[in-house]
C-alpha cells in the first residue's frame, strides 16, 4: 500500500522546483531529460531547470505556478510524491491533499513564513489534528531563524538550499519506516476525484478509505448519483480490486456532466449527509472575518461560497450557497474539516462540529 508525500507552501517558494531536484538525487530522471530541461531553462532565463521536470504546458512553465495537484510515482519508495498548487484560488487542491497525505513537507523561508503566516499556521494546525507527519524544510539562510508557530508543529526542520536535498531524501526515506496514522478503514469507501479527463470521464483517484472492486455499486457525492465501477487501471494494469493507490477509473451510469473535480465517490451502503449549514470549531482563526461575511469554504476536496451566520472566539456557523457532503470530524475526519478562504488569505481552518441538512432534503 503506497504511502503520500505532500509538498506545502506559499506560491513561489519552490516545492516544485525541490521535488525535481529530488527526482535527480534518486537518479529518476534520464540524461537526454536532464539537458533538455537544462536548455528550456536558458531559454526561460531561470537559474535552475528542476521545475520543469513537473510543470506541464505554457501557463505553468510561464507563470512558473503549479495549477493543479499532481502525483509522481517513486517505485522504490511505494509512494508518491505529492506536488500542491500554492495558489489561494487553487486552495481546493490543498484542502483535497489533506484528506490522504500521509507526510507533508512544509516548503518555505524566511520571508514566506512571516508575510504568508495565515497560509502556514492553517495548514499546520490540521495536518496535526489529521495526524500527518509535518517535516519543515526552510530554504533560507540557515542564520535565518524560522517562526516559532511552525518549529512548535512540525517533527524536523531541515535548512538548506536548493541544491542540497540529500538530509532531504533521508529524512523522507526514514520517514517512510515509520507506520502511517492516517485511517484505511476497510468498511466504506471513500474517493476524492483529484481530475476528469475526456469526453468519456476516465476518473483519477485515490481510494482513500476502503477497497474499489470493478462492478460495485457507488454514490457520486454531493449530487447523490447512483453508477457503477466500469474499469479500475494503475499505471496500465487492470485491477477487479485495489485500495489507496492512485488509479484511474471509469464508471457506468453517470454521465460525464455530472462528473466534477471534487466530488467524492462512496459506496451505496454509506451515503454521508449532504449538508446546507456546518458549525466549524477553529483551530486557526484571522482576526478579519466576521459575520455577514462572504467566504470560499472547502470540506475535503469539495468548494463552495458561503455566508458566515455567526462567529465566535475559535468557532464559527456557515450557510453553503450549495449543499456539499460533508460528517461531523469524530465521525470521519476526512470529510470533517474545512478551510475557509477570500482567495486573499486563508481566514479559518478547523473541524466540523454540526451540520444541518437544508429543509428541501429532509
Amino acid at each position: 500500500m503506497s504511502k503520500y508525500i505532500g509538498f506545502i507552501g506559499a506560491s513561489g517558494v519552490g516545492k516544485t522546483t525541490i521535488i525535481g531536484r529530488i527526482l535527480e538525487e534518486l537518479n529518476f530522471i534520464s540524461e537526454d531529460l536532464r539537458k533538455e530541461a537544462v536548455e528550456e531553462a536558458k531559454m526561460l532565463g531561470e537559474r535552475y531547470h528542476y521545475r520543469l521536470y513537473i510543470d506541464e504546458g505554457l501557463q505553468e512553465k510561464r507563470g512558473k505556478l503549479t495549477e493543479e495537484l499532481k502525483l509522481i510515482k517513486i517505485p522504490q519508495w511505494h509512494a508518491y510524491l505529492v506536488d500542491i498548487p500554492g495558489k489561494l484560488s487553487r486552495i481546493d487542491h490543498l484542502s483535497t491533499a489533506l484528506m490522504f497525505l500521509d507526510t507533508a513537507i512544509i516548503v518555505g523561508n524566511y520571508e514566506s513564513f512571516n508575510q504568508k503566516a495565515d497560509y502556514y499556521k492553517a495548514t499546520l494546525t490540521l495536518a496535526k489534528k489529521l495526524k500527518i507527519k509535518t517535516i519543515c524544510i526552510n530554504i533560507s539562510d540557515k542564520h535565518k531563524a524560522i517562526p516559532d508557530y511552525v518549529e512548535a508543529n512540525v517533527e524536523k526542520c531541515i535548512a538548506t538550499n536548493i541544491e542540497n536535498v540529500k538530509e532531504i531524501v533521508d529524512t523522507i526515506s526514514n520517514s517512510l519506516k515509520v507506520q502511517s496514522s492516517r485511517p484505511t478503514g476497510k468498511d466504506r469507501l471513500i474517493m476524492p476525484i483529484l481530475k476528469v479527463i475526456g469526453e468519456i470521464g476516465i476518473l483519477e483517484t485515490i481510494p482513500i478509505k476502503g477497497l474499489l472492486e470493478s462492478g460495485m455499486e457507488v454514490i457520486v457525492n454531493p449530487i447523490l448519483k447512483i453508477g457503477y465501477i466500469n474499469t479500475i487501471e494503475h499505471y496500465g494494469q487492470v485491477y477487479k480490486k485495489i485500495g489507496r493507490e492512485y488509479v484511474a477509473v471509469t464508471l457506468r451510469k453517470v454521465g460525464r456532466q455530472f462528473i466534477k473535480r471534487g466530488y467524492v465517490i462512496t459506496d451505496s451502503l454509506h451515503i454521508p449527509p449532504r449538508v446546507g449549514v456546518v458549525r466549524v470549531n477553529l483551530l486557526y482563526q484571522d482576526k478579519r472575518i466576521s459575520e455577514k461575511r462572504r467566504v470560499i469554504i472547502c470540506i475535503g476536496s469539495m468548494k463552495t461560497s458561503a455566508s458566515v451566520k455567526h462567529v465566535g472566539n475559535m468557532e464559527i456557523e456557515l450557510t453553503l450557497d450549495e449543499p456539499l457532503t460533508a460528517t461531523l470530524f469524530d465521525e470521519e475526519d476526512i470529510l470533517g474539516f474545512a478551510l475557509l478562504t477570500d482567495y486573499r488569505r486563508i481566514l479559518g481552518a478547523g473541524i466540523i462540529a454540526d451540520i444541518k441538512v437544508p429543509k428541501v432534503l429532509s
